[in-house]
């Protein structure tokens, strides 16, 4: 995510610059003849740019219904008809069946039109969100919108039908044997130049306004300029800047969705600070009530000694007034419920905001009638199971517990619907201690509950829909190093060798995704059985071995250790916490690994020597998405869930995990388990 706005403009410039270079590179040393003849490759790696592209539009189109505003919405509308024209050039390429034509094309020409279009399409789209101020919410003419993406994608359909249907009456583009025409030159040549347009439009306007999203709209156009270039210079298909063009495609449009992405990550960091503040304004509230309440008591108690002092008392009184006054206006301009009891449990004050969760008309209604309310709106759990009145959170901080962000359903009878509420109470005390009443405050969390439902299902989608296409990669470069000696260039070799890494990367990514999104729904499984943990320990630590070499990975253990446990899980925390040791420990050195049984459980820990945790991030070092490094020469990237992940395995057997770490010295993590019985 860009940080700052000058890192941004040096990001871009490096990019241009590296992919100008590279192509020059590749220029000078394999010029434009063809290599390999891979007629899969075109559409493999197209199918990949679809499923980003599908997932970026959702995104996109997603983010606009709730803000409303027009950058989302073209970004998600040139995605969505690039992801139409992606889906007809991949069945129209040439060489896909024994007869040398594509699916629903039999002319190499025809697929040529049908990318063309769609990319000049994007580029204009990308050009449109960045300058473009409708829709907007209130704009004439907004619920326009939804047609208007309808009819883009049917003309968009329309137009690639056509283009198969007559395609014998095309002008050509492309020859049968793969030449470029000068035509093809000046039109990937006219949607490059507009992309770089688009970046330094959409560079200009991130300087301007700061919008994360527009900081990633130069990256993915500076990246879509360079695979036209690309595609063009060496003026035929199958030649090695061909080929180079298409991973150009797919590192830009994955630029985008992990914009989008972390847009939403910033949206819910944003939210959860939005949170905090006003828990710490409850708080205050809280004190301002118990001060006031204090001070009525005092007045009533001195009403009989201070007779000859009428005109001070009636001042006193009207100063009390109008600071319940003024307090009640600040509790109806709330947006939070506020409900204020008695010692004897009697509900005493309640504001507007708490009168509509409960559905009620007027105050008198909601204090008189509080427990006939409570059993019609039908409190719950967020599992479903019934909560009883006096086991709401006001009578039981009237017991004397503090309640923190409990969350429950209850059936609003106005709305005719279910909300999600989150309540916070605590006990109203005197200056002896003593509890005098209790006061809860309660916020409707039905939005941010379906905020999080979404984006869990959505994480989870994306993940399921990534996977796939990622295999697929994985499985051709492995192949083709297996067949290394049959024509493949050490530059090629080296290349495959890049795409295998970056692969399991992504794998690995997608997979923390997906335990994530498990963990948050209840449906991660365990398979368990008993095992050796000291076995499982040393098989792990030797795979380790062979990924580092400057690193020296030791092992102690005693006898056999016994645990019930799921074998793959318990490897997945283990190989999650060494990758760290070894991660975090730049300069090399030892890494101990130790597994011992004290009062009854098994520990294993993992100790590095490395850049340790800096003391005022440790609290947080267990929080989804948290990099104590981030921004700092050791950021070496990743989500931020591994620990996350692996603490919540560890809790579902049973055990506990836990760290020791000084900073500059490296760290030592530890996780228990139950001896198997």
């Amino acid at each position: 995510m860009p940080q700052s706005k000058s890192p941004l403009f040096l990001v871009i410039i490096g990019t241009a610059i590296g992919s100008a270079v590279l192509e020059a590179a590749v220029m000078l040393i394999w010029g434009s003849e063809r290599v390999a003849v891979l007629p899969w490759y075109a559409p493999m790696m197209n199918l990949f740019n679809i499923v980003v592209a599908l997932s970026a539009a959702f995104l996109a189109f997603g983010r606009y219904r709730v803000l409303r505003q027009p950058l989302p919405f073209w970004i998600g509308l040139g995605f969505s008809s690039v992801s139409v024209t992606g889906l007809a050039y991949t069945l129209s390429f040439p060489g896909l069946l024994p007869t040398g034509g594509g699916v629903i094309a039999q002319l190499p020409n025809t697929s040529t039109w049908i990318s063309a279009i769609g990319y000049s399409i994007l580029s204009i789209s990308l050009l449109i969100a960045v300058v473009a101020r409708w829709p907007q919410q209130g704009m004439p003419g907004e619920r326009w919108a939804f047609w208007l993406i309808l009819a883009t994608l049917a003309a968009v359909v329309a137009i690639v039908s056509l283009s198969i249907a007559f395609e014998e009456y095309l002008p050509v583009l492309v020859t049968l044997d793969g030449e470029f025409t000068p035509a093809l030159y000046g039109w990937y040549s006219a949607i490059a130049v507009l992309f770089v347009i688009d970046a330094v439009f959409s560079t200009h306007r991130y300087r301007q306004t700061g919008v994360y999203l527009l900081g990633y709209l130069p990256l993915l156009e500076v990246l879509q300029a360079s695979a036209h270039m690309a595609i063009a210079i060496p003026g035929r298909r199958y030649a090695v800047l061909w080929y180079l063009a298409f991973v150009f495609g797919v590192s830009a449009f994955t630029t985008m969705l992990f914009g989008l992405l972390s847009e939403y990550v910033e949206l819910y960091r944003r939210e959860r600070d939005k949170t905090v503040e006003l828990e710490n304004k409850t708080v205050e509230l809280e004190n301002k009530t118990v001060e006031l309440e204090n001070k009525t008591v005092e007045l009533e108690n001195k009403t009989g000694e201070l007779e000859g002092k009428t005109v001070e008392l009636e001042r006193l009184r009207e100063d009390a007034q109008r600071r319940a006054a003024e307090l009640q206006t600040i509790l109806d301009n709330m947006v939070d419920g506020v409900f204020v009891c008695d010692v004897q449990g009697h509900l005493i004050l309640v504001n507007e905001a708490g009168r509509r969760l409960l559905g009620a008309t007027s105050a008198d209604d909601v204090t008189q009638r509080f427990a006939e309310l409570l059993v019609r709106a039908r409190l719950r759990r967020m599992d479903g199971t019934p909560i009883q009145p006096d086991e709401t959170a006001l009578l039981l901080a009237l017991r004397g517990e503090t309640i923190m962000q409990e969350d429950a359903i209850l059936f609003n009878p106005r709305a005719k619907r279910d909300i999600y509420i989150r309540s916070s109470a605590a006990p109203i005390r005197d200056e002896k201690g003593r509890t005098i009443g209790a006061v809860a405050v309660t916020r409707d969390i039905t939005d941010l509950t379906e905020l999080d439902r979404l984006k869990d299902q959505f994480m989870l989608v994306a993940a399921h829909e990534l996977k796939t296409p990622v295999t697929g990669v994985k499985g051709y470069a492995q192949l083709l190093l297996q067949r290394e000696h049959e024509g493949v260039s050490p530059f090629g070799l080296k290349a495959l060798e890049a795409i295998n890494r970056q692969s399991d990367r992504i794998s690995r990514l997608v997979n923390e995704l997906l335990d994530m999104t498990r963990l948050q729904t209840g449906s991660l499984d365990l398979h368990l059985a008993q095992l050796d943990l000291s076995e499982l320990a040393a098989s792990t630590v030797a795979r380790m071995r062979l990924a580092t070499e400057q690193h020296a990975l030791l092992f102690q253990s005693p006898d056999p250790v016994l645990v019930d446990g799921d074998r793959g899980r318990l490897e997945e925390v283990l190989s999650a916490l060494l990758d760290n040791a070894v991660r975090y420990s730049p300069h090399g050195g030892e890494i101990e690994t130790t597994v011992c049984t004290v009062e009854g459980q098994a520990v294993v820990s993992v100790r590095d020597y490395g850049v340790g945790i800096p003391e005022d991030k440790q609290s947080r070092i267990f929080e989804r998405f948290y990099r104590a490094h981030t921004g700092t020469p050791y950021d070496y990237g990743g989500m931020g869930v591994a620990l996350f992940i692996s603490r919540e395995i560890i809790a579902r057997h049973g055990g506990r995990m836990w760290f020791e770490s000084e900073e500059g010295k490296g760290s030592t993590f530890y996780f228990s388990l139950p001896l198997a019985s």
